[in-house]
């Protein structure tokens, strides 16, 4: 009786002997209660570079992000080559930001626009694109090196407050104030996309009830 209900109220089927899968948000445990009755029409396009181990994980948070997004692509792999792909072949350093903190004293381009200036920078206004690199820390160095086109590219470092307790329970983060691929985008999108400031704090209440979710069926 509970299994059919369940199929009626929450979209679950599942084929004999195949755990159940929402036919709504595509997950064994249904996270529909905490995605937005719409999707948010975000209006810098997010594309996501993926790394193979990450895109194995059920508790990957981009995969989270990909169900509330109108404007999201995520790509997998290692290499990613611009003329191979039609959506890489529209960015460059004049439309395309990258969220990704160098170390040491390279902190990569700043977002500004002067008038006047025979080389501009980017300005907030010119961004139509972002880039994320979705992977662990050891990893996203490696997809970095190993894509040139992407030093061209100007670098976002995010305005995060001091001591910002992550939303993500499900894993466990490498040091205060990292952040998972969907809280980095969240905060991007609040400071540097016009149609997605104030939503900041609606995307992390969705991220922390999905992880309240899932955490609490691992202890259980």
């Amino acid at each position: 009786m509970e299994a059919e209900e369940g199929k009626k109220d929450s979209g679950m089927s599942a084929e004999k002997g195949k755990a159940k899968l929402c036919q709504h948000c595509k997950f064994k445990l249904c996270i529909c209660q905490f995605l937005p009755e719409q999707l948010w029409s975000n209006f810098i396009h997010v594309v996501i570079l993926q790394h193979p181990n990450e895109a194995k994980m059920k508790n990957n948070s981009a995969n989270f992000l990909e169900k509330s997004l109108s404007q999201i692509t995520i790509l997998k792999g290692r290499v990613f080559q611009q003329g191979q792909n039609e959506l890489l072949s529209q960015m460059n350093a004049q439309n395309t930001v990258l969220l990704y903190k160098d170390s040491g004293t390279d902190k990569g381009k700043t977002i500004e626009k002067k008038e006047g200036e025979e080389n501009k920078m980017i300005g907030k206004e010119d961004i139509l694109f972002v880039i994320a690199i979705d992977s662990t820390w050891k990893y996203a160095k490696e997809i970095y090196s190993k894509n040139i086109w992407l030093h061209q590219l100007p670098k976002i470092e995010l305005e995060i407050e001091e001591n910002y307790l992550g939303k993500f329970l499900l894993r466990k983060p490498p040091g205060p104030n990292c952040l998972t691929t969907f809280e980095a985008c969240a905060f991007f999108l609040d400071q540097y996309d016009i149609k997605m400031s104030g939503k900041l704090q609606e995307m992390l209440n969705m991220l922390s009830g999905i992880s309240k979710l899932r955490f609490g069926k691992m202890k259980g």
